[in-house]
C-alpha cells in the first residue's frame, strides 16, 4: 500500500496499528483519535544534507521516532487537521529509514470527524523503543544529488513553495538569499488540494487560518495541473520547498498518481539558501506563467 491511505483502508493495514497526531499540542489536547500518540516535528529543519550529513540527519529522525515509542513492527499512520503540511514529512522520514509501513491519513482529523469518529482527551505516552534501520529509501536525497542534476533536461526540479517565495519577494526563516534553484519549475503545493471554508469542531488549527486544506483534488484534475508544468508518469522529478514539509505533501500526491520517479530534497531551500557556493536564480524569468 502507498503512503496515502483512506479512512476506510485503516482496517486493511497490517496490525498492530499506531496512529500519530502531528498537529499542534493544543489541538491534540482538545481531542484526538483514541489511542493516538502525539509527535510534532514541524519546527525541526533538515538543514545539512551534504555527504555523511544526510545519514546523520536520518539518525536524528530515528532518535525522534525512538523517543516517541514508535515501533518497527507497527503500521504507522500520521495525520494532521486535513491534508496539510504536518503529517507527510514525518511519514516520509520514517519510510526513508526503511519503515515501509508508514502512511498519511487522507483528510486527516477533519475526515475522521466527518465520518463520526470518536475522540479522546487522554494523552498517550510510551517508553522509548529501539529498532534497527532498514535499507534507506532512495526517494530522499541531499544537496549532492541536487547539484548533480542541475541543467539536466531529463530531470525536473520542481519548486512547490508559494508564489512570493518563488519570486524572491518573501523571506522565510532568515534565508540569506532569495530566489529559486537554477532551472526550476514552479507548482504551488496548495493548488493540488481542495479547501474547506468550514470544518468540524476539533479538527485542529488550519495552516492558512481561514480555510482548511482538506483532500487532494481528483486524479484527473491533478494530472492536468502536473501536465501544465511538464510532468507525467515517466518524468523524473526532484521536489523542494523551504524545509521539505510541502515537498513531502506533493511527493505523496505524485505517488498516489503512480508517478514513481519522484524524489524529495531533504534540505530544500533553507539549506540551499545558506550555501553561498551554490547557484541561485534570484529573479523570475520574464513572462513566466504561474499556476494557481
Amino acid at each position: 500500500m502507498g503512503t496515502l491511505v483512506e479512512l476506510e483502508e485503516l482496517d486493511e493495514l497490517e496490525p498492530p496499528l499506531c496512529l500519530v497526531d502531528a498537529r499542534l499540542a493544543e489541538d491534540y489536547e482538545v481531542g484526538h483519535v483514541p489511542g493516538a500518540l502525539h509527535l510534532d516535528t514541524f519546527e525541526f529543519a533538515n538543514e545539512r544534507t551534504e555527504g555523511a550529513d544526510l545519514d546523520a540527519l536520518l539518525r536524528q529522525w530515528q532518535q525522534m521516532f525512538h523517543d516517541a515509542g514508535i515501533r518497527r513492527e507497527e503500521s504507522v499512520v500520521f495525520y494532521d487537521a486535513g491534508t496539510e503540511n504536518r503529517a507527510s514529512r514525518p511519514a516520509l522520514m520514517l519510510r526513508a529509514l526503511g519503515h515501509d509501513r508508514a502512511h498519511v491519513l487522507h483528510g486527516g482529523m477533519a475526515g475522521w470527524l466527518d465520518a463520526g469518529g470518536d475522540t479522546s482527551v487522554t494523552s498517550q505516552r510510551r517508553e522509548p523503543s529501539s529498532w534497527a534501520r532498514g535499507t534507506t529509501s532512495g526517494f530522499l536525497v541531499g544537496v549532492d544529488a541536487v547539484r548533480e542534476v542541475l541543467g539536466r533536461p531529463d530531470v525536473v526540479l520542481l519548486d512547490v513553495r508559494s508564489d512570493e517565495e518563488w519570486e524572491g519577494t518573501k523571506q522565510m526563516q532568515g534565508n540569506p538569499r532569495l530566489g529559486r534553484l537554477p532551472g526550476a519549475r514552479h507548482l504551488e503545493w496548495r493548488s493540488l488540494i481542495q479547501r474547506r471554508s468550514t470544518w468540524p469542531q476539533g479538527a485542529g488549527t488550519p495552516r492558512d487560518g481561514d480555510s482548511l486544506l482538506f483532500r487532494l483534488h481528483e486524479p484527473a484534475a491533478l494530472r492536468e495541473k502536473l501536465a501544465a508544468v511538464g510532468l507525467d508518469a515517466d518524468t523524473e522529478v526532484m521536489l523542494y520547498c523551504q524545509k521539505s514539509h510541502r515537498a513531502s505533501v506533493v511527493f505523496v500526491a505524485l505517488e498516489a498518481l503512480g508517478i514513481e520517479r519522484a524524489r524529495v530534497y531533504a534540505g530544500s531551500f533553507r539549506e540551499w539558501s545558506r550555501r553561498s557556493d551554490l547557484p541561485l536564480d534570484e529573479a523570475p524569468l520574464a513572462g513566466e506563467p504561474k499556476l494557481s
